[in-house]
């Protein structure tokens, strides 16, 4: 978990503020050289005796109770005492804690890893749990409020008192669970001392859900969130005191570098396309002239039949037949030489196969 801050107003000393704490000396080293400066929280634990009034009436001579415990230890001291506290290991996945600008702590959540309370008493017609507490603190009008609260489980039946539950009654439907606070006091504020960050709060108050009440009328007890784990016994005006919260944290400055140019760098890339169709334009506006290159072509080639059209209205109609005359003479002429010249060679073919005797009978006319 990491625990953002600000470079200014970190002092060397312990200067703690109403409503927060001006961390002392967070880094070792220049705080100018640190561009993102935080505080990782590595450990830690809550201190929490939940309620004395409570713990004394389980443990005590009308309910005769007791409590089991999961996930977490305690102080050794007696179950009754005002000095007892559970032991709570704090998550610090799940831990966040915020600074202003000032170096003073704005707000924070408190989670702890998995644990339970069970608690039971009056020959088990009591029966209820308390898992894994937690801590929200916050500064309001100057001053650090600190809210406590678990995630609880029990199972109600309206107008039941606690001390006429039966076995028959833990039955899926009438069990109650989820997650809240009940109560809530102020604190003098957040210490940092070396690698522990603190905080204390005292003269914590219950508080109550609106729904639960006793209805002295008809003696039936109604229970709302919460208030189950307590059986509804408790309210504003009713045992209200709810015990003292210790919180230690153990914490580690560090000086990470910022990660700042690996978002940024990939960012022109969209950019970077854009003009590429701007370049690929101009080239349709390339070709657009060569149409008009080519369009002078047939223009040259007009005036041909122009010149040829004064031909036919120049001459006469007589010697128009000439041409084929001439040409009439010649094809005669080169006729009958080639008729000469193929009886000829049929007549020399012939005379050779004669006087070899190759067609006997036959003899070539005399002319």
């Amino acid at each position: 978990m990491k625990l953002r801050t600000s470079l200014i107003a970190l002092t060397a000393g312990s200067a703690v503020a109403f409503g927060g704490v001006v961390v002392p000396q967070a880094f070792a080293d220049d705080p100018a050289q640190c561009a993102n400066p935080e505080i990782t929280v590595e450990s830690g634990t809550l201190k929490w005796g939940i309620k004395q009034s409570w713990r004394a009436y389980v443990t005590g001579p009308i309910a005769k109770g007791d409590w089991t415990v999961t996930g977490a230890t305690d102080n050794g001291k007696s179950k009754g005492a005002n000095d007892f506290q559970f032991h709570f290991e704090v998550n610090p996945s799940g831990t966040v804690v915020n600074f202003n600008p000032d170096g003073t702590v704005k707000s924070a959540t408190i989670k702890t890893i998995p644990s339970t309370v069970k608690f039971k008493g009056h020959h088990g017609a009591l029966e209820s749990t308390m898992k894994s507490p937690f801590i929200e603190a916050y500064v309001e009008g100057g001053k650090t409020v600190v809210r406590p609260g678990v995630t609880y489980e029990g199972y109600y039946v309206e107008g039941k008192g606690m001390t006429d539950y039966t076995p028959d009654d833990r039955v899926p439907e009438n069990l109650k669970s989820g997650t809240d606070s009940f109560a809530k006091g102020e604190s003098s504020g957040w210490v940092l001392q070396g690698d522990t960050l603190k905080l204390d709060a005292t003269a914590l108050k219950y508080e109550k859900k609106p729904g639960t009440r006793y209805d002295e009328a008809t003696k039936k007890q109604y229970i709302e969130g919460v208030d189950i784990i307590f059986m509804g016994t408790y309210s504003d005006t009713y045992k209200p005191e709810v015990d003292d919260v210790n919180v230690e944290l153990k914490v580690k400055k560090t000086c990470p570098q910022a990660p700042a140019p690996q978002p940024t760098d990939p960012a022109p890339q969209p950019t970077d396309p854009a003009p590429k169709p701007t370049t690929t334009a101009p080239k349709p506006t390339t070709t657009a002239p060569k149409p008009t290159t080519t369009a002078p072509k047939p223009t040259t080639t007009a005036p041909k039949p122009t010149t040829t059209a004064p031909k036919p209205s120049g001459t006469t109609s007589t010697p128009a037949p000439q041409p084929p005359a001439k040409t009439d003479w010649k094809k005669i002429l080169f006729g009958i030489l080639g008729a000469v010249g193929v009886l000829a060679v049929i007549g020399g073919i012939v005379a050779a196969l004669q006087q070899f005797n190759l067609i006997p009978g036959f003899k070539l006319p005399k002319f």
